[in-house]
């Protein structure tokens, strides 16, 4: 079962695209059920409880706007996509910050929006691959999208969480090469000889740097810049299959 959360201070709009959603996921004879809200609070309070993996989030809100709500969805860890759905077609750009399936606008939301159901409901089949890790805590497992980067510091290897936790693990089940090979597949690039960098969270390339979703910025090997591209293209073809 499907959680869909539509968010929308409109309640006519938020009807109508309630049930427009809901047409296409029995189209495609996927079991779901849709809730719908008119601020990012009660949404934010209901996702808290039991979370939605899908939002349809309109940027406008009376309280926090899209943005501020989808940053705090992103900051729980957990596998929820979003699809910004607005009249502020303006803001495009901005919402790359938030990894978005989508940016569709408002007024002609049809046209696109079972596409982009398709794209979300591919990613939601692939979501589910933990990572099992050994620390001070005992053996530990996590939803290896949440990871936005694993890097060696001498012996030390640890990863940052998209809510930028650090999580030491143990160095002697891991080191960054096994990391790589056990990761390659998985929308992980190495970048230099101490990281490995989640494709997801890159905003953008240089050939001295790149630009994280978490506003790190993390040199590169610039002899592998080439190689790097052609990974980070292969992974983004790969969500737009």
């Amino acid at each position: 079962m499907i959680r869909v959360a539509v968010v929308d201070d409109d309640e006519v709009f938020a009807k109508e695209l309630s049930r427009y959603v809901y047409e296409e996921m029995c189209r495609r004879s996927v079991q779901c059920e849709i809730c719908d809200f008119r601020d990012g609070k009660s949404v934010l309070d209901s996702h808290s409880k039991k979370e939605f993996q899908l939002i349809m989030l309109d940027i406008g809100l009376p309280d926090d706007d899209g943005f501020d709500v989808a940053g705090k969805i992103n900051m729980t860890g957990t596998n929820t996509q979003i699809i910004f759905i607005t009249s502020k077609v303006h803001l495009v750009f901005d919402s790359f910050e938030y990894m978005p399936v989508a940016f569709i606008p408002k007024d002609n939301y049809k046209k696109d929006l079972s596409k982009y159901i398709g794209i979300f409901l591919r990613k939601h089949e692939t979501n589910g691959y933990r990572f099992e890790y050994s620390s001070e805590n005992g053996d530990k497992s996590i939803d290896l999208k949440s990871i936005i980067y694993f890097s060696a510091n001498n012996h030390d290897i640890f990863f940052v969480k998209n809510n930028r936790d650090i999580v030491n693990i143990s160095s002697r089940r891991e080191n960054l090469t096994s990391l790589r090979d056990k990761l390659a597949d998985k929308g992980f690039i190495s970048v230099s000889r101490t990281y490995l960098v989640n494709y997801r969270y890159i905003l953008s390339l240089s050939r001295d740097y790149i630009q994280l979703s978490n506003n790190e910025k993390i040199k590169i090997n610039r002899n592998k810049y080439s190689l790097i591209v052609e990974e980070y293209k292969k992974f983004k073809r790969g969500d737009d299959l």
